[in-house]
């Protein structure tokens, strides 16, 4: 995997019309989503700090007028004050004093100035008193009070009324509600808005791995397109010549055996990237020693690298145990000398494995036709090759792929450090494990 083919250097961020229209439809009703929440959460905390402050201020006015009508009684303005209250000093011009005697009517005795209205309503109010204590609201001429209304213990038909106007106060309250209403409404809109915009990148896991479906319904149709066509071809040359002998033709029958090896391998690894991707375990983690896996690829490898004409150099020293499957471990090493071998025509490959503080690192060298420094980033991806390559291999364009998520599952690290026409070298770090201690280092 070196170059990248004009298949797989195609731009990979077209989106059909149906996805966008699919992926419109899915960020409005998300930001309709995000809007009712927002709206039904608002409304509610809303209400709920309007009426929390309405009970606070109550509460607090009524203090107020408890504490008035208790220097009040104390300062004895009536002469018949039979309970002993401590005296408060407390003035407020907004406060109205007023005291009644009940019987035979109610009579206004004394206290502040008032309009008739107002004189009339809280004498009404006074008759009507049956408890010792009460607090109402009263509206007069469109102007709030709350009136405290204390029947005298030492006079019970006498009547002592605090009224304060409520109206600034409540006024301040109202306004506040309706300026967490507005700013509600000014959050919804913005919810909308910003619920749309934000929704592109809510979708984008989404829209990755749609979009990694389509790559791969189209990287395999254009994987299988090749081999299948030399099998047709082969195969109609056959059919015009069944009357001749079989020797003739083995070389069409090579062909057609050799493309059917590489379908039933390129088949093969879509399996397991489908495995890998689905999340499944596919590791059976266990103490491996990484000096026998390594000395044994090699073992494996060297004869058919030296067939090729090329150099085969291992440098295994006793590197310790890993944590991780060891079928695993010795696929990902046949991933990465396979490659090499493949990609090289000239030279040498290396197979190196030394210690790096807690870390072990594989690397694998070769002097092979390299990779552009552009394309580094994708090599791991999936039928990710070049097109020469194509013509002389038979690579499904998966190594590296399933390389690399071998490597993730291990916790590992994988390193690629290559240069047109001068090699490559992809280093796996991985974590020593001490079997002694049954732990990483």
């Amino acid at each position: 995997m070196r170059r990248l083919s004009n298949h797989s250097n195609r731009p990979r961020s077209w989106v059909s019309l149906a996805d966008k229209w699919l992926i419109r439809k899915q960020r409005f009703r998300l930001a309709i989503v995000n809007m009712i929440v927002l709206t039904i959460i608002w409304i509610g905390l809303s209400f709920f700090v309007y009426l929390l402050l309405v009970d606070y201020t109550d509460h607090s006015i009524d203090r107020r007028l408890m504490t008035m009508a208790g220097q009040v009684i104390t300062q004895d303005l009536t002469g018949t004050i039979g309970i002993e209250i401590p005296e408060f000093h407390f003035g407020n011009n907004d406060l109205l004093i007023s005291i009644w005697n009940l019987i035979p009517q109610p009579q206004w005795i004394q206290g502040n100035t008032m309009t008739q209205d107002l004189q009339t309503k809280l004498a009404n109010m006074a008759s009507s008193l049956k408890s010792n204590t009460s607090f109402q609201n009263v509206t007069i001429d469109g102007t709030n009070f709350r009136v405290l209304e204390i029947k005298l213990l030492a006079n019970p038909t006498r009547v002592l009324q605090v009224s304060e106007d409520v109206g600034p106060i409540m006024t301040v309250v109202n306004d506040l509600l309706g300026l967490l209403l507005a700013a509600g409404l000014l959050g919804v809109i913005l919810t909308i808005v910003g619920g749309y915009s934000l929704g592109l990148w809510t979708l984008r896991p989404l829209m990755a791995a749609r979009k990694r479906e389509q790559e791969l319904v189209t990287d395999i149709s254009h994987e299988l397109r090749t081999p299948l066509s030399v099998m047709s071809t082969h195969l109609e040359l056959l059919l015009r010549h069944v009357e001749e002998p079989l020797s003739d033709h083995l070389n069409w029958v090579e062909a057609i055996y050799s493309e059917n090896r590489r379908m039933a391998h390129l088949v093969e690894d879509l399996l397991e990237m489908a495995r890998i991707e689905a999340g499944e375990q596919f590791i059976k983690a266990a103490p491996v020693d990484l000096t026998e896996i390594c000395q044994e690829v090699a073992a494996v490898f060297e004869p058919v690298i030296t067939e090729k004409g090329l150099a085969f150099r291992g440098d295994i020293p006793d590197v310790g145990y890993v944590f991780g499957d060891s079928m695993r471990l010795r696929q990902l090493l046949f991933i990465l000398l396979d490659n090499a071998q493949k990609y090289t025509n000239q030279g040498e490959i290396h197979l190196l494995a030394s210690k790096a503080n807690n870390f072990v690192d594989l690397t694998v060298a070769d002097t092979g036709i390299g990779i552009p420094s552009d394309l580094l980033s994708r090599v791991t991806e999936r039928f990710v090759r070049g097109d020469s390559a194509r013509t002389r291999t038979k690579s499904t364009g998966l190594g590296l792929a399933i390389a690399k998520r071998i490597v993730a599952a291990h916790q590992g690290k994988l390193s690629i450090q290559s240069e047109v026409n001068k090699g490559t070298s992809i280093t796996i770090r991985l974590k020593i494990y001490d079997p002694v201690n049954d732990k990483m280092r």
